[in-house]
């Protein structure tokens, strides 16, 4: 160390430089570095997700969950597998053992494994397969009021869409809008004069193409799920769909059953403050910083807010910048507090410049782990910030 101390002594010009240079590095870190809440991590999972549009959860296992399990689940590093079959969605997620060197060898035995695979439906979209990693949520965007459904549908898929288009942002969910579908309400009197059944409409429907799930069929007896290809996507093209034809007399769907756009029945409703509410959750990937996202979604929300119809209003639910603003804000009182202080109390016992010297301690060395966090791909967190709080205190 002393030997250190004389060096430096000795070569006062490049000592110079050198903290010049680190005080510039640190300046460009601190500008550059990303913002998040809490540091990024991954689970030690694959997960493999496969849809199936308007399958039913019994199809989704026996056509598409049941065959990758059954290519995947002997697969060397894997400490167990576990599946979940909903409607129209697989999802197969592989536990990775403490014995497996990296997730990305996983990864690869798993896409080799799947990609020889033709056990699957032709309809089925091909498996997707990814690392399970964690997803940052950055802000909720609240539609607040009442409003036809047609208007607050508009509104959130504008915003979707723009929101998507942040450079960071990795999904963007909204919750509270229903989904259109198209409904078939059965007309029983017209089924029993003409000597039919529901069953003879569900067939017809299923044999108009190509027997892809896309909906249900209402009866007093409960949903009939029907499988149909997208090509009959209006009411009109359904209702025309021909159940029988007795010689030039042909029986139309739309002739037994009443055929029109619906909405989905209502699984969820979110109210704030008493009104009712769509909420627009913005997820940011592992390169996003969280309070650039956040000011970027708030600007485009503002100009929104002028374009609102009367009596609707948007606004901010959760909002993660807001806590990491917080915890900078006090490490930068904290640095504040502290050069003052090193300052004044070196200044009683030490001349005034000695004193400066010694308090630009720390600007210069939290610029230092600045740059060295910023080089080694760190962020500033609530981890990381807390650090540096716990730095300059000491």
């Amino acid at each position: 160390m002393n030997s250190l101390t004389k060096w430096a002594i000795r070569n006062r010009a490049v000592v110079d430089v050198f903290v010049l240079a680190w005080i510039i590095g640190g300046l460009f870190a601190a500008n550059s570095i990303r913002r998040e809440l809490f540091p990024e991590f991954s689970f030690d999972a694959v997960q493999i997700e496969t849809i199936l549009p308007g399958a039913t959860p019994e199809d989704i296992e026996r056509l598409v969950t049941d065959p990758i399990e059954d290519v995947v689940v002997d697969l060397p590093n894997l400490d167990h597998v576990q599946s979940v079959s909903n409607s129209g969605r697989s999802v197969v997620t592989l536990i990775i053992n403490a014995d497996a060197t990296t997730v990305e060898k996983v990864l690869r035995d798993v896409e080799q494994a799947i990609e020889p695979l033709d056990e699957l439906p032709d309809e089925a979209e091909d498996p997707v397969i990814r690392s399970i990693s964690f997803e940052e949520r950055v802000i909720v965007v609240a539609l607040l009021g009442d409003a036809p459904w047609n208007v607050r549908k508009r509104i959130t898929d504008n915003l979707k869409e723009r929101f998507r288009t942040i450079t960071g942002v990795s999904s963007v969910v909204v919750a509270g809008i229903q989904k259109r579908e198209i409904a078939i309400e059965i007309l029983p009197e017209r089924l029993a004069a003409r000597g039919l059944s529901a069953a003879d409409i569900v067939m017809a429907i299923q044999n108009a193409d190509a027997n892809l799930p896309a909906g249900t069929i209402s009866t007093k007896d409960g949903d009939i799920l029907v499988r149909t290809v997208t090509d009959l996507g209006s009411p009109e093209l359904v209702g025309n769909v021909i159940v029988r034809a007795n010689g030039n007399q042909l029986i139309r769907v739309k002739d037994l059953a009443d055929v029109r756009f619906a909405l989905e029945d209502e699984r969820t409703r979110s109210r704030i403050g008493g009104k009712q509410a769509a909420n627009i959750t913005v997820m940011k990937s592992t390169e996003g910083d969280n309070i650039k996202i956040s000011d970027k979604i708030k600007a485009i929300v503002g100009a929104e807010r002028e374009k609102l119809p009367y009596g609707l209003e948007l606004s901010y639910v959760q909002d993660g910048s807001l806590w990491v603003k917080e915890r900078l804000n006090v490490a930068y009182k904290a640095g504040i507090f502290g050069f003052i202080l090193v300052f004044i109390l070196l200044a009683v016992f030490l001349d005034p410049l000695s004193a400066a010297w010694c308090a630009y301690g720390i600007p210069i060395s939290v610029l230092g782990g600045l740059l060295i966090l910023y080089i080694t791909g760190g962020t500033l967190n609530m981890l990381t910030i807390f650090g540096f709080i716990l730095v300059i205190g000491m």
